[in-house]
């Protein structure tokens, strides 16, 4: 079905690797000889006056990254392209605005849960009562960046982040120390949350600007990363071998055929289909699970745990994953399909699937 010689040999990791590094060596080599203006304006931003060293760890970074993914050229290709922004175009309409807000979104949110503790520091017997006043007119400047970064309002967040101001406490005589360096520790952690805050806080044009003035370096960047992984494969093909990525990316051929028929032998096959450390798969893994469930899915994992993101894991499929399980009572039966609540997009890669479990109580 797919072609491949029958003698072909899996590379071990270590062996892909060095495969990998070499090729890349190559791809440098052409470009610099080829003296093209585009790679060399790329050196000039990213590399430094030791050489090119991190611009070659960019690439092999988000090519592991890519690798990952169903259709890694593809991903690529829309991603440099996500840098040409039509005129118009406002910041929450890009993904960076998107992430950008989220991230305002979380700060802001540890800002006020830390003022809340340092009130409840001063609420304590012996806590420094004299301080409430204070810590509430700061939470309510605090509360006004948060409202607006959840509304999704940038200029909003961006005069909200400039608001407050940090004042001197009043003087709290005859307050426990402990209690007192309490609510003052917890103060001071907002503070400081403020001031990564206030990074972010540039005007929207500014941060428009920004994407726009990369777009060509994206191009390129993302051109190498497609060069590395054509000449990488041209390359294994040569020498008769597969790395444990091309294992993942013929298994998807295989099971995404239009006719079905492996994918439907495999799931007639399978009562169950146990995951373990769900956090770190990639694209292609959940996608080949998918392929070979169908409502006897049982995943297990942990996000806090997920350490493989520079390989491509993505532990967004797992949190979509558990979205899309729903409660049975005993004896009922899954309904054929299933949604993720409104508004639960998946990652990218991921494909629609209703994570029943297949017998309650499982």
């Amino acid at each position: 079905r797919l072609g491949l010689d029958p003698d072909v040999r899996v590379m071990d990791e270590h062996e892909a690797e060095l495969l990998r590094i070499e090729t890349l060596d190559r791809v440098f080599e052409s470009r610099y000889g080829g003296e093209d203006p585009g790679f060399l304006d790329l050196v000039d931003r990213y590399a430094s006056d030791r050489g090119d060293e991190h611009l070659r760890q960019l690439v092999l970074g988000l090519h592991a990254y890519a690798r990952g993914l169903p259709d890694s050229a593809g991903w690529l290709r829309n991603s440099a392209a996500a840098f040409d922004l039509p005129p118009d175009t406002r910041l929450m309409q890009t993904l960076w605005g998107k992430d950008l807000a989220l991230a305002v979104q979380g700060i802001a949110e540890r800002i006020l849960r830390a003022l809340d503790e340092a009130l409840a520091w001063c609420d304590r017997p012996g806590g420094p009562a004299s301080y409430i006043e204070t810590i509430l007119q700061e939470r309510e400047a605090f509360a006004a960046i948060a409202d607006a970064a959840a509304a999704g309002d940038w200029d909003a967040f961006v005069r909200a982040a400039g608001g407050p101001v940090k004042g001197r406490l009043p003087p709290s005589r005859g307050c426990a120390a402990e209690v007192r360096a309490g609510a003052q520790s917890r103060r001071n952690d907002a503070w400081k949350a403020l001031g990564r805050l206030q990074v972010l806080a540039r005007p929207e044009a500014e941060l428009l600007g920004q994407l726009r003035a990369v777009k060509d370096q994206m191009a390129v960047l993302t051109g190498l990363v497609i060069e590395l992984d054509e000449m990488a494969r041209e390359q294994r093909a040569s020498r008769g071998m597969l790395d444990f990525a091309d294992l993942e990316c013929y298994a998807l051929r295989l099971l995404a055929a239009p006719d079905g028929d492996v994918a439907r032998q495999l799931r007639r096959r399978f009562a169950e289909v146990y995951v373990d450390e769900y956090q770190d798969i990639n694209a292609v893994q959940h996608a080949l699970l998918d392929l070979v469930s169908s409502a006897n899915l049982f995943c297990i994992g942990d996000v806090k745990q997920s350490i493989y993101r520079f390989r491509g894991t993505d532990p967004g499929f797992f949190r979509h994953k558990k979205s899309e399980f729903i409660q049975l009572k005993p004896g009922s039966q899954p309904p054929p399909g299933g949604q993720p609540p409104p508004g639960d997009q998946p990652p990218p890669g991921a494909q629609p699937h209703a994570g029943v479990p297949a017998q309650p109580g499982v």
